[in-house]
């Protein structure tokens, strides 16, 4: 009797097993589609406002945007200026967010451990390649998206921003 009841007893946590494993895969499924789908609207709407950002700089610079070409700044110079503002805030941008991914994956790994234990269920972590493709990533778009303002920046003529002020 008691061997039955041992029988019994795993082929139910099998079962149980089982499911949570179809369970699991059906909502990494799921998870995987949303981020397909979200992951790529989200870089848009940041360049979007890295866009803003840079074009409301340039805006609010443009004295001083028309003081370096008086000066004799050349064109490459000032798009310096804002290529190289976009791209340290990509870079920073891009290690703060995978310093939270590490945070937040570490507070679910040792929430989740018990879990995973009993049950059998793998790690899950971040990947150490998309950690590096959001590092190197960040600041190829935030320079994409302050290219348009940063021509804005170089083709204003210094003599009508200098008569403006």
């Amino acid at each position: 009797k008691r061997d039955e009841q041992l029988k019994l007893l795993t082929a139910n946590r099998d079962q149980q097993l089982a499911i949570v494993t179809a369970n699991r895969k059906r909502g990494e499924k799921a998870l995987t589609g949303l981020v397909t789908v979200l992951l790529p609207l989200e870089v848009l709407v940041a360049a979007l406002i890295v866009g803003v950002m840079t074009w409301l700089n340039v805006r609010e610079r443009r004295a001083e945007i028309g003081v370096f070409r008086a000066l004799g700044k050349r064109t490459g110079q000032i798009a310096l200026l804002f290529l190289s503002r976009a791209i340290f805030v990509g870079v920073l941008g891009g290690v703060i967010a995978c310093l939270l991914c590490l945070a937040v994956s570490t507070l679910l790994e040792g929430s989740a451990s018990s879990y995973r234990d009993d049950l059998g269920i793998t790690h899950f972590g971040p990947s150490t390649l998309l950690l590096a493709v959001t590092v190197a990533g960040a600041p190829i778009v935030t320079a994409m998206a302050s290219y348009l303002p940063m021509l804005s920046a170089v083709s204003q003529d210094p003599a009508s921003v200098l008569m403006e002020s």
